[in-house]
C-alpha cells in the first residue's frame, strides 16, 4: 500500500503549476516555508521528528541531497545538537547551503554528488517555463522530465528544457568522517550506487537510514544483505512495516 503525505497531491500539483508562470514567487515561497518551520519548531517532514528516539547528542549525521537545507533545518530542531554533514552537487544550490549555514560550526557542506564511485559527470535539472526544478535533479537519468509532464496542469512540451550541469561524485567509504549514526539520502535515483559506494560504512557504524522513495534493489540490499529492518514513522511513533511509503527508516 503506498501511503501519501500531505498536503495533498492536488494541492501540490497546483503550487507547482503556479510557480512556472510566476517564478519570483519562489524565493518568496521558500522563506515563508523557513519562516514557518522555524515559528512552530516543526521540521518540514514528520518524519524526523523520530530521530529523537534514535539519536543522541553530537552525533554525526549525513544529508545527502541537502537541495535548499530542508533536513539541515530538520536536524537543527532537534532538542539536543547533532552534527551535520551535507552533501549537494548542484553549485548554485552549494551556494545558498555555504550562504546559509557556512558560519555554523556544526554544519558542513561540501559540493559532491554520493555515488559508487569518484568521478566527474552531470546532474540533469529539468526548467520549465524558465523555473528550474532542482528538487528532482538526477545525475543517472536524463529523463527526469517525465515527472513533470504529470505534475504540472496544461503541461507544454515547448516549455520544457533539461540542462546538464558538470558535477562531482565521491564515494563515502573514501571518506574517515568517524562514527555516522544517521544518513538521509534524497538524491532521485541514485540512492542504490550511493549505498554500493558505502558498504564498509554501513557495515561498520550501521548507520540509521531514512531513504525518501527507495526503490526495490535498495530495499533488497538493505533487508537482505545488510540485515536492516524497515520502519514507518505514524502517529508520533515507529513500527515495522513492508509498505511502500515515503520516507521510510532503516533501522539496525
Amino acid at each position: 500500500m503506498h501511503r501519501q503525505r500531505s498536503p495533498s497531491l492536488v494541492v501540490r500539483k497546483v503550487i507547482r503549476s503556479g510557480l512556472v508562470h510566476f517564478p519570483w514567487l519562489v524565493d518568496h515561497k521558500t522563506r515563508l516555508q523557513y519562516g514557518m518551520h522555524r515559528l512552530l519548531h516543526r521540521p518540514s517532514e514528520v518524519e524526523f521528528m523520530a530521530l529523537e528516539g534514535l539519536l543522541s547528542p553530537g552525533d554525526l549525521c549525513l544529508d545527502l541531497g541537502a537541495n535548499h537545507g530542508q533536513s539541515i533545518d530538520a536536524l537543527k530542531m532537534l532538542s539536543f545538537p547533532v552534527r551535520v554533514i551535507a552533501f549537494e552537487p548542484q553549485p548554485n544550490l552549494y551556494r545558498r547551503l555555504l550562504k546559509r549555514f557556512g558560519s555554523d560550526p556544526d554544519v558542513i557542506v561540501l559540493p559532491f554528488g554520493v555515488s559508487d564511485r569518484a568521478s566527474m559527470t552531470e546532474i540533469h535539472v529539468p526548467y520549465y517555463g524558465g523555473y528550474g526544478f532542482d528538487g528532482v535533479a538526477s545525475i543517472p537519468d536524463s529523463r527526469v522530465d517525465e515527472w513533470l509532464r504529470v505534475s504540472i496542469y496544461r503541461f507544454d512540451q515547448k516549455k520544457l528544457e533539461v540542462r546538464s550541469i558538470p558535477c562531482q561524485t565521491v564515494r563515502l567509504d573514501d571518506f574517515a568522517f568517524g562514527p555516522i549514526a544517521f544518513i538521509k539520502l534524497d538524491i532521485q535515483g541514485s540512492e542504490y550506487a550511493a549505498l554500493q559506494g558505502s558498504v564498509e560504512t554501513l557495515r561498520r557504524d550501521r548507520p540509521q537510514l531514512m531513504i525518501e522513495t527507495p526503490p526495490p534493489e535498495v530495499r533488497h540490499f538493505l533487508l537482505e544483505e545488510l540485515g536492516y529492518t524497515q520502519y514507518m514513522y505514524e502517529d508520533g511513533h515507529l513500527r515495522k512495516s513492508t509498505d511502500v511509503t515515503l520516507n521510510p527508516f532503516f533501522l539496525s
